[in-house]
């Protein structure tokens, strides 16, 4: 996950406010307690599952603003009796020795991005060791490649990498897609298992959080490669858009911030004009056209992106684009992986290649007045105080940032 453009709600709110009212609408933050509840994580817990002894590697390159966020996250939303949870950041130097990792510092932009992947990754295993590994970006590679090849290839490899970065396969180029490829196989064959996020782009992920998409349909080359366990999709919750929020949140929040009362049924993330349900809820029958929402003032001002959840099929794995960021001259897609081509029945695109995402959950960014909490107290960079129950802290929700960082990459 990572940040968006957020709406207006960019605090914490006091402890009966996670579930709050502004003018006519009406917000639910969601804290861990929503995400145990909604993805039924709770019988687990109460099993004595939750992590223990397992480690997650979240792969960045930057550091954390403060690690005393991830400690006071836990502690706001009553994980810190998970006493097996723990959080450390590491540098990874590869098998051989050679010093290819430096320490990258705090990333401006990038670092809140470091705070929620780690912060919600302890949410949804409390019991878990989460390790941040990042490194520096060099002038031709991301650092997060390099730690994620550092690590995969070490002694002591985890059972559990999260990437939350992507860039679309025609603008990563041939070269480094085939990187990703060959070090998810690897870690494969380490017995890792490998979740990156598919996008925040909807099927435009060379168009990343653009006012509208000019290089066709692309998706990330992160994610794109048949060895990655999952591409990881992002979803909203439909309880506003059909009216029905009182039969799965309560008015109040419980000792540890949740109202989620159950699941939710989920919706497309889709923040922009093109969403037939945003247009419908602005009184247009259609998203297109002169007289279409894209087109109205309200679609002008407050819905022209491209940010959505992102999905679609493999184009550019392979091969070059006769036009810049483009799928098209010599570009070739990853062909359909056999375990896909089992899941046809299920919904999956009988088009011969690989297609994006292969789970989805919530990641919305407050369209429809959900997003995630994330304690980030670096306030030169948008963050806020977090300082206890009552703290304050920073909206969350999406899997990218409005900004390119390094090279080949964006946070997601």
């Amino acid at each position: 996950m990572s940040l968006n453009d957020f709406r207006p709600h960019t605090n914490f709110k006091s402890r009966t406010e996670y579930t709050y009212t502004s003018g006519s609408s009406t917000y639910h933050a969601v804290a861990p307690a929503d995400l145990a509840t909604i993805y039924n994580l709770n019988p687990m817990f109460r099993s004595g599952i939750s992590g223990q002894g397992r480690t997650i590697v979240v792969i960045e390159n930057t550091n954390v603003y403060s690690p005393a966020d991830w400690t006071t996250f836990r502690l706001t939303f009553g994980l810190s009796g998970y006493t097996s949870g723990s959080f450390t950041q590491i540098h990874p130097s590869p098998a051989s020795g050679a010093n290819n990792c430096t320490n990258p510092g705090v990333v401006a932009g990038n670092e809140r991005e470091a705070e929620l992947d780690a912060e919600w990754a302890s949410a949804a295993a409390p019991g878990a060791a989460v390790v941040l590994a990042s490194c520096g970006d060099t002038s031709t590679t991301f650092g997060g490649l390099i730690a994620l090849q550092n690590h995969v290839s070490g002694s002591n490899p985890p059972p559990i990498i999260s990437i939350s970065y992507g860039e679309c396969e025609a603008m990563n180029g041939a070269a480094a897609n085939a990187a990703y490829s060959s070090v998810y196989q690897q870690a494969v064959a380490r017995g890792i298992s490998v979740f990156v996020s598919a996008g925040d782009e909807g099927a435009a992920s060379c168009d990343a959080d653009l006012g509208n998409a000019t290089h066709g349909i692309g998706v990330s080359g992160f994610a794109s490669t048949p060895y990655n366990v999952a591409a990881v999709g992002g979803t909203d919750f439909g309880d506003i858009y059909v009216r029905t929020t009182a039969s799965y949140w309560t008015e109040g929040n419980a000792a540890t911030y949740g109202s989620a009362i159950s699941y939710v049924p989920e919706i497309p993330w889709n923040d922009s004009c093109a969403s037939v349900l945003i247009a419908a809820a602005n009184g247009y029958r259609t998203t297109y056209g002169a007289t279409g929402f894209c087109n109205s003032p309200t679609g002008n001002a407050d819905f022209l992106t491209t940010a959505s959840g992102s999905g679609g099929p493999s184009g550019c794995a392979a091969g070059a684009p006769s036009e810049s960021d483009v799928v098209s001259g010599t570009c070739r897609a990853y062909a359909k992986p056999a375990w896909q081509s089992l899941l046809l029945l299920l919904g999956n695109a009988a088009d011969g290649v690989r297609d994006l995402p292969d789970v989805s959950l919530f990641a919305a960014n407050g369209v429809w007045g959900h997003y995630y909490i994330v304690c980030d107290s670096d306030v030169p960079d948008g963050g806020a105080a977090c300082t206890g129950l009552r703290a304050g802290g920073s909206a969350a929700g999406g899997r990218h940032s409005p900004r390119r960082y390094g090279p080949g990459s964006r946070p997601w």
